[in-house]
């Protein structure tokens, strides 16, 4: 990290720098320079909320680049349990498609987007900043 970016330091990056892997390290990079990711997906869930799997219907990031494109939403998952990666989810986002016995299938929209701290991550410890 260079004197003009020191400003932009916390301690928990250097932590960050060793455990997030190198797909998550390219959405982080992607967000950076794009405002948001949205995605489109459809769920299917039993009747309590128990998911059983989740499909990407549409999204617009690349992720043919990521070594495990499958891994999407884990890397998610992560990035925001991290507070790198905030989401949205927009009112009336959720449209159930089939209700069939005790499964729901269901069609989401969610956007994702750096959060402050992921811009003071990504400005500190990526490439272009």
């Amino acid at each position: 990290m260079d004197k003009d970016r020191s400003n932009s330091a916390h301690p928990a990056f250097v932590h960050y720098l060793k455990i997030l892997s190198p797909d998550e390290a390219k959405i982080l990079l992607f967000l950076k320079g794009s405002p948001l990711v949205e995605a489109s997906l459809r769920e299917e869930e039993k009747l309590g909320g128990n998911w059983i799997k989740c499909e990407l219907l549409d999204l617009n990031m690349d992720i043919g680049d990521l070594n495990f494109p499958d891994n999407f939403f884990v890397y998610i998952d992560n990035l925001t349990s991290y507070n790198l990666v905030n989401y949205d989810s927009p009112n009336n986002n959720t449209q159930v498609i089939e209700d069939k016995d005790d499964i729901n299938i269901i069609e989401c929209h969610f956007k994702y987007k750096l959060s402050e701290f992921g811009k003071l991550f990504s400005k500190a410890c990526m490439p272009g900043a």
